[in-house]
């Protein structure tokens, strides 16, 4: 059944954005009617994870020539806006009331919906239908997180169905794929994975935080690493695993960026960033004015973000951006809901997997790649609190060091990042602190041959991200 359509609903008539304008390079870069929602910082702008009431909501509409705008005005507590399918209207959480709130594109019609958080908005395939996804319960996780997750109908021509109560689902980000059946979340923080709906059991994919699907039928997952830097993308169901940068965009310069999400077209996702005001070896939480809306457009094979565009500007901080697309909707209404067309995944649903015991972190994983090192150091990064760096309750820190010698294995470069861990079980590490100018004798692997490591909290300096990364298996 089709949904009523709202006067403010986007037309599908081709309205072209005036020439030069950022409308124009929205579309430019989507291909398509754009509109973006995202909360804005009115204080200080130290509250990315959107918790106080010092917040506005904001949109931009690539057609209406106005840039960026107000939708809400009054400061007040507005987290994790989410556009509807059809593109009228905004869903966010008010943390203060506890509620599921909806507003008109234009402002209009403020609602409370109901009680609980807003995870996700999907709609039916074919039809168009509107759905809310809502968490209720809240846990004591470390990260927000409920158990028991519902679809609720924007119509209000049917009740609430329960579609999850099997785990835990963390709020960022819980995302549906195009039919519904397949959901990826963290069950909890930082256990990511695929699960299928209703109540059909999950798969662990690994350990990080921000995880997306693809709102398609392509079964695309991430998340996103420890240092927030890159997508760890994995194609559910197969043995494809790669890795995507997200914070070489322009005007980043290597800092790190948060709030990564999949628009609701799988070739564009949003981020914020740069972070580089946040002290204690977390940037993430310091917020700053300089951090902004960035749209980034996949390449076709999903190996690379090939293009950005900056959507704002620097005088205020912006959070928690979503990204609707006309073309997007238009999947939605064209797609097929055939259970025989799907690409099959699993013949049948596996049980969640079962917790494996890590390797020794003091064990060397790949001995082809270690390398023993005396190596001086020149530079360090700001040892984190505690505090700092919650939900995570472990990090590691990545100093830059001057090789002195190459005792054994293969190392051509004067330079070497290495990350040792300065938090564990949330308390920091009698060894964590470094001075400037001491040498170490130390057996290293490279980062990124260390599956262990995924999803942990790494800091380290972006003025070094070209230095080769290695990892501190012992100090000798």
């Amino acid at each position: 059944m089709a949904c009523s359509r709202n006067r403010d609903e986007p037309s599908t008539a081709n309205h072209a954005s005036p020439a030069g304008s950022l409308g124009e390079q929205v579309e430019d870069l989507t291909g398509s009617h754009t509109r973006v929602t995202w909360v804005q910082d009115v204080g200080d702008g130290g509250d990315p994870f959107a918790r106080g009431d010092r917040l506005r909501l904001m949109g931009f509409d690539s057609r209406d020539g106005r840039g960026e705008r107000v939708i809400l005005e009054q400061p007040a507590n507005y987290a994790k806006p989410m556009i509807t399918p059809h593109g009228d209207r905004v869903v966010y959480t008010d943390r203060n009331q506890g509620a599921v709130m909806i507003v008109g594109w234009d402002g209009a019609n403020l609602t409370k919906l109901t009680d609980g958080t807003a995870l996700e908005v999907w709609a039916e395939p074919g039809s168009g239908r509107e759905f809310v996804i809502v968490g209720t319960e809240k846990t004591q996780d470390r990260a927000p997180s409920y158990h028991r997750v519902e679809r609720i109908p924007l119509d209000g021509l049917s009740p609430a169905e329960l579609i999850w109560d099997m785990s835990p689902v963390t709020e960022d980000n819980f995302q549906l794929s195009i039919d519904g059946r397949l959901a990826g979340g963290m069950f909890p923080w930082s256990d990511a994975g695929v699960a299928h709906l209703p109540n059909g059991g999950w798969t662990r994919l690994g350990r990080g935080c921000w995880v997306s699907l693809s709102p398609d039928d392509q079964n695309l997952f991430w998340m996103f690493d420890g240092a927030h830097r890159n997508l760890d993308m994995i194609q559910y169901g197969t043995d494809r695993r790669w890795q995507v940068n997200i914070n070489s965009a322009p005007g980043i310069n290597g800092y790190e960026v948060y709030h990564p999400r999949w628009s609701n077209h799988p070739r564009f996702m949003t981020m914020t960033g740069p972070y580089k005001v946040g002290g204690g070896g977390n940037k993430i939480g310091g917020g700053g004015t300089d951090v902004s809306v960035h749209i980034g457009r996949f390449s076709e094979d999903f190996q690379q973000i090939e293009a950005w565009v900056r959507l704002t500007g620097d005088q205020r901080a912006d959070f928690y951006p979503d990204v609707w697309t006309l073309s997007g909707l238009e999947l939605i209404l064209a797609y097929i809901d055939d259970p025989k067309t799907q690409v099959a995944v699993d013949d049948k649903v596996p049980a969640p997997a079962a917790a494996t015991e890590e390797p020794a972190h003091d064990q060397i994983l790949s001995p082809d790649t270690a390398v023993e090192v005396r190596a001086r150091l020149e530079e360090t990064v700001a040892i984190p609190t505690v505090e700092a760096i919650l939900p995570y309750d472990r990090a590691l820190v990545a100093h830059r060091y001057t090789i002195e010698n190459v005792l054994t294995g293969t190392f051509d470069y004067p330079e070497m990042l290495i990350a040792h861990w300065v938090i564990r079980d949330g308390a920091v590490l009698e060894d964590a602190y470094r001075a400037p100018g001491e040498i170490f004798h130390l057996l290293v692997e490279p980062y990124d041959d260390r599956p262990d490591l995924e999803g942990e909290r790494l800091s380290m300096d972006s003025d070094a991200l070209m230095i080769p990364l290695f990892y501190q298996v012992q100090q000798l």
